[in-house]
């Protein structure tokens, strides 16, 4: 194999480097990238982000705009999934509590979990693991509210789901270009990564699946409606929170453990 693309938090640990070739950074490769930072060994293939999902029709009068109202049980009184896992329940529970995203990471983790006992009796078993189950059951209405990935409910969006989304409070992240050590075809692999973050192929791929491109210029390419449904558009990209994937390379063993002692009750 030479070229994958993997998670950004992995690219972020300090044995990744260990496993990968670096980038020569002529200008061909990653040059159009400038939404996220890069690295010797990694370069943002696309963003994501995980929001506030929620049915969408007629029938639903109002919804909650921010974590701090999708905690409010009595504003909103609907059943409420969450993903099963430290990375994202963590920084939505803190941003919930009035954290300010500027001071989010280091993770306060006592205080995360406090946070998400209040809401817990409205998940009960709709913790999701499965990145397709929230968007599913929003649709077959066994939930009213959910975090989920944005390219996920774009995708049930343009299949004519009736779901919609709040911007307010994402949590965006990159997946990344990476060539793993003893690859015979570097050049060939860099070439590759250079036309992947070109602006038009970045803008065909935010067209077919609804990531978030990772260079400004991606956004000249594609009409105003489009970049609106994109996690790294030009309206709302002062309104997502970049997921800290340094801090969770370093800390997500004891995160994760954390997580998984409250919820099974240790």
């Amino acid at each position: 194999m030479d070229v994958a693309c993997v998670e950004g938090i992995w690219t972020r640990q300090d044995k990744a480097a260990t496993y990968l070739e670096p980038f020569s950074f002529s200008a061909s490769v990653g040059s159009e990238v400038d939404l996220f930072e890069t690295s010797r060994t990694a370069i943002p293939a696309y963003a994501i982000a995980m929001v506030n999902a929620f049915a969408s029709g007629p029938a639903v009068a109002t919804h909650p705009v921010g974590w701090p109202a999708w905690w409010d049980r009595t504003t909103f009184p609907g059943n409420r999934a969450l993903k099963k896992g430290a990375i994202g329940t963590f920084e939505i529970a803190l941003l919930s509590d009035g954290v300010d995203p500027a001071d989010l990471y280091p993770l306060d983790i006592a205080r995360a979990i406090d946070r998400l006992r209040a809401i817990s009796g409205r998940i009960v078993n709709r913790w999701w693991e499965a990145t397709s189950q929230p968007i599913e059951w929003l649709a077959w209405g066994r939930t009213d509210y959910a975090s989920a990935w944005s390219h996920h409910a774009w995708l049930a969006v343009s299949d004519g789901y009736p779901i919609d989304w709040s911007w307010e409070g994402g949590l965006v992240t990159t997946n990344a270009w990476v060539m793993p050590a003893g690859g015979r075809a570097i050049e060939v692999a860099e070439d590759f990564v250079g036309f992947a973050t070109q602006p038009a192929v970045q803008a065909a791929l935010a067209g077919a699946c609804g990531v978030g491109p990772v260079g400004t210029a991606a956004f000249d390419e594609m009409d105003a409606a489009l970049a609106a449904t994109l996690p790294t558009g030009p309206e709302h990209q002062e309104r997502l929170v970049e997921i800290d994937n340094r801090w969770w390379a370093d800390n997500l063993v004891t995160g994760q453990a954390a997580f998984n002692d409250w919820l099974l009750g240790v």
